[in-house]
């Protein structure tokens, strides 16, 4: 049996490609920053075209290669892939640019426009028309539509997203509708206590897969002005990105040799990658490349004061 070379391609793509927006985003500048700079270190107003410039740049430059290596690696011309993989990954910055404007429901907007980029560069990679499958995630449900299918539409659950939100709703966090609606994403409140980090640093926000938990010490947690719930937006589009590319055609090439997981995947996604990203992300946090891509499409939208009331408690986390 030949492994997923699909799913290894896009891994050393999307770790090779991962690097621009690092260096664009390491670069404090903190001298007259506000309270919120002392967590992140990088929200401050200097809002900066060529910084766009090269994270549209890293993004179609991470598509085309990952559609070409997709292609290479599996005995299929190369070039023909190299266009509509850049073009994807195009779209899915501009989907990532939208997910941090501050107008109700870019949360939403933002994420399908991300998706169908993301549904490109695997139509590119696996031969097929760019839009012949699109995958269109929304809170713990992705919609699979093949428009040349027999089966046109298909939904399945996200099944850790799902559990995840389970657990959070039973420890007595609150849902929040609107801000759920706005941004595409399941999306709770945490209003006693503010979340911490595997190293117990205060952190404002979090987000897993298609959930998202905010600290609301404030009562604005979900206000559409607040860079946190714009930040951790990013963050699902970027676990999309990651189940969408590598995640579901691991779990597609199980599926068919896996009779009870194939039956399984039918209906539910296992996002094991989402998982797996988990760990990373909550040793090293702001030392990932996607944590550094994510502070750095929110630091094109917000780098203004603190909004009213949050001096004292910026983002759920004590300024002090």
């Amino acid at each position: 049996m030949r492994p997923p070379v699909r799913s290894y391609a896009f891994t050393v793509a999307l770790l090779a490609g991962a690097i621009a927006p690092c260096a664009s985003s390491a670069q404090p500048g903190t001298e007259n920053a506000q309270p919120f700079v002392r967590e992140y270190g990088v929200f401050v107003a200097d809002q900066d075209l060529r910084r766009d410039a090269r994270l549209l740049a890293t993004n179609a430059a991470l598509g085309a290669a990952t559609a070409g290596l997709v292609r290479w690696m599996s005995g299929k011309p190369v070039l023909p892939g190299l266009a509509g993989g850049a073009a994807g990954g195009a779209l899915a910055y501009a989907g990532k640019r939208i997910v941090v404007e501050r107008w109700e429901g870019a949360g939403l907007v933002g994420r399908q426009v991300a998706s169908v980029g993301h549904s490109i560069v695997r139509n590119a990679a696996e031969e097929r028309a760019l839009l012949a499958r699109l995958i269109l995630p929304l809170g713990p449900l992705r919609l699979y539509l093949r428009p040349d299918s027999a089966t046109r539409l298909r939904a399945r659950i996200d099944a850790p997203t799902a559990i995840y939100a389970v657990l959070l709703a039973a420890n007595g966090n609150p849902l929040d509708a609107r801000a759920s609606l706005s941004s595409g994403a399941l999306v709770f409140r945490v209003p006693d206590d503010p979340l911490s980090d595997l190293r117990g640093r205060c952190i404002p926000g979090l987000a897993f897969g298609g959930a998202i938990v905010l600290s609301d010490l404030t009562g604005l947690a979900t206000d559409d002005r607040n860079p946190t719930f714009a930040h951790e937006r990013v963050h699902v589009v970027q676990y999309d990105q990651l189940y969408a590319t590598v995640g579901d055609p691991a779990e597609e090439w199980i599926g068919r040799r896996v009779g009870w997981f194939g039956r399984v995947k039918r209906w539910a996604d296992f996002n094991a990658t989402g998982l797996v990203a988990m760990v990373p992300q909550a040793v090293f946090n702001e030392w990932t490349p996607w944590e550094a891509e994510a502070l750095a499409v929110t630091r094109q939208t917000f780098g203004r004061a603190p909004l009213p009331g949050q001096d004292t408690y910026f983002f759920g986390c004590k300024a002090s």
